[in-house]
């Protein structure tokens, strides 16, 4: 008969390992391991804070299906901003709209948008010397701001908060 000690050091053993080499994200080319998505998200939250960005700042993330996309879903708010995602998809007047309603101060995105996203939005060449310290969100602060169809006038950005993007994950 296992001790229930021993059996929380196998549970947790086997967590450990788990999260060490299980995959919680992959797109076309690579998948990454929870360890390595709690490093890759934990580094970009330090550098957004490090570009002089503060807490409650919009940061819009306008990337494709990839891995990078669920990275800065998740370094946004664990530096304490609002993320606004865009989809790269969409027109060129709405991605326009969008920047401009979101107020975004940052813009993450990858070499097949930036060209793009430079000739719709203002200038994003701000870059600064700040902390590094990340100031996570508290659950009831805005970690979102989703536009919504726009089905009776232009979308609109409507903020959401960190309990409620945890509530529609555990949903």
């Amino acid at each position: 008969m296992t001790s229930s000690s021993g059996r929380f050091r196998s549970i947790y053993g086997g967590t450990q390992r788990w999260l060490r080499t299980g995959s919680p994200d992959s797109d076309s080319s690579r998948s990454v391991t929870y360890a390595e998505l709690e490093r890759r998200t934990r580094s970009l939250a330090a550098y957004l804070t490090r570009t002089g960005l503060r807490r409650g700042d919009r940061v819009a993330v306008c990337l494709g299906d990839c891995v990078e996309m669920v990275d800065s879903c998740l370094a946004v708010p664990r530096a304490g901003m609002v993320g606004v995602p865009l989809d790269p998809r969409s027109s060129d007047a709405e991605l326009a709209h969008f920047l401009q309603d979101s107020d975004a101060a940052f813009v993450i995105t990858d070499a097949a948008h930036l060209a793009r996203l430079r000739r719709l939005g203002p200038p994003y060449d701000r870059l600064g010397v700040g902390s590094a310290e990340i100031d996570m969100l508290g659950l009831d602060d805005p970690s979102w701001m989703l536009h919504t169809s726009g089905t009776t006038h232009r979308p609109k950005g409507v903020l959401s908060t960190q309990r409620a993007a945890l509530w529609s994950v555990a949903a």
